[in-house]
């Protein structure tokens, strides 16, 4: 079995790292990202949420982490 090659040193990724981690210190992407696993519904994003909501630099952020993780607990009791 072929072992598998990391993104790191796949032809062509260098680029894609660079944006990647700017996208981290952009406010509208990480406030999109907290309402979208909020949507989402997943209880995996309950650790990271809870997370973001204590200590995302911006209040926008960490208020809409604090909805999102809100409405996960909620879904989750419902089921």
């Amino acid at each position: 079995m072929a072992a598998l090659a990391t993104p790191a040193i796949l032809p062509g990724t260098a680029g894609v790292s660079q944006v990647l981690l700017a996208t981290l210190y952009d406010r509208d992407v990480r406030l999109a990202i907290v309402t979208s696993l909020g949507q989402l519904g997943s209880p995996q994003a309950i650790d990271a949420l809870s997370r973001v909501a204590q200590t995302d630099a911006d209040l926008s952020v960490r208020h809409s982490a604090a909805k999102a993780l809100a409405q996960l607990r909620n879904d989750r009791g419902r089921s």
